[in-house]
């Protein structure tokens, strides 16, 4: 059964080089209605504005779009980069964060270290 997929204002796609958005209507053929809504969570995020059984093109002026399996699967691959991608820059951004907090504490220590150092001194010429 082929399934339409709509899209919102601010949702535009590129899908193994298939432009989406706004003004395009993903088709893809499925079994059921609630895999092409897996298909488009998992593509789309939340972010595609909502699925139908009927199509009327000449009513929404969209543009008809196939997505075939191949596509999909290049979708999945192309989502799961960008999202390991921001992944990657969270992980950096925190180990410099950590790295400069730890070197902040390393002088702290060192400040602490050499102030107990002045007062055990002073002590001793007391």
């Amino acid at each position: 059964m082929k399934i339409y997929i709509t899209f919102g204002s601010n949702n535009n796609y590129m899908i193994n080089g298939k432009k989406l958005g706004i003004n395009h209507t993903a088709i893809v053929n499925v079994e059921t209605h609630q895999e092409a809504r897996k298909i488009a969570f998992k593509l789309f995020g939340g972010r595609f504005c909502t699925t139908y059984t009927e199509y009327d093109g000449s009513k929404w002026g969209d543009v008809p779009v196939e997505l075939t399996a191949h596509d999909i699967a290049v979708g999945y691959k192309e989502r799961f980069s960008v999202m390991k991608a921001a992944v990657d820059r969270n992980i950096t951004a925190l180990n410099i964060a950590t790295n400069g907090m730890i070197d902040k504490q390393r002088e702290l220590m060192t400040n602490i270290e050499a102030y107990i150092d002045a007062l055990e001194k002073e002590q001793n010429n007391d």
